[in-house]
């Protein structure tokens, strides 16, 4: 059993319902479990369902219903992740070689054997709102050396309003050594950037499934241009 504490900072005045949360095992692609509204912070849930080390991302609405209200009345989402755990009796391990300096990130997988096939997966999730110029994206990618590149994109907005994403590109590289480079570029554009949060995980090592994570470094971008 997996127990996961959200500490967030509430609103004043307090929505009339609370805060409403919702949760899935980051990057899994899945539709988001509605965990209900929680009235202060933290906020906490368990899973019985994933093994020890889960990691997952969340996201929390404000729930501004009055009663006798038809449907229901939300917040901006506000996104996050938890702190993950490397998974039990696996060597391998993932970190961020170098401190945060803008958009690039550079990993390093270590601890490996020659041939490895490890399965590595960044996902990008965050709040994106146009600030400037004619349109606000979230863009990731990812490569290595060992392996193919591959990217993802958010929709791409030219309001004002706030919007979640969350992406997430892979890349399977074959150790030639028993170390890989991954290098990753998460950036929002003519954004916010201290709303989004970047997560490099090992999810499969010779065809077996595990979460071995870091988080790394994101930014934003003024392009210009159009969607």
């Amino acid at each position: 059993m997996n127990t996961i504490t959200v500490d967030f900072i509430p609103c004043t005045p307090a929505p009339a319902n609370g805060y409403n949360l919702q949760w899935r095992v980051l990057g899994s692609g899945d539709p988001f479990t509605d965990e209900g509204n929680f009235t202060s912070s933290p906020a906490t849930f368990t899973d019985n369902s994933n093994p020890e080390g889960t990691c997952y991302e969340v996201f929390l609405q404000s729930d501004c219903t009055e009663s006798g209200e038809s449907g229901q009345t939300l917040g901006n989402q506000v996104s996050g992740q938890s702190i993950c755990e490397e998974s039990g009796g696996v060597p391998h391990t993932i970190r961020l070689l170098s401190p945060c300096s803008g958009i690039p990130s550079t990993f390093v997988i270590e601890n490996g054997t020659i041939g490895d096939i490890i399965k590595v997966k960044a996902t990008f999730i965050g709040l994106i709102q146009k600030v400037g110029g004619n349109f606000t994206r979230a863009d990731l990618y990812i490569s290595s050396f060992d392996g193919a590149p591959d990217s993802a994109g958010s929709a791409c907005y030219t309001d004002t309003a706030p919007h979640s994403f969350s992406i997430s590109a892979e890349t399977t590289v074959t150790l030639v050594s028993d170390i890989s480079y991954i290098y990753t570029a998460a950036a929002t554009h003519n954004s916010f950037s201290s709303a989004s949060n970047l997560s490099v995980a090992i999810i499969e090592i010779n065809g077996v499934p595990v979460n071995i994570s870091a988080s790394g470094c994101a930014g934003n971008s003024a392009t210009g241009g159009t969607c």
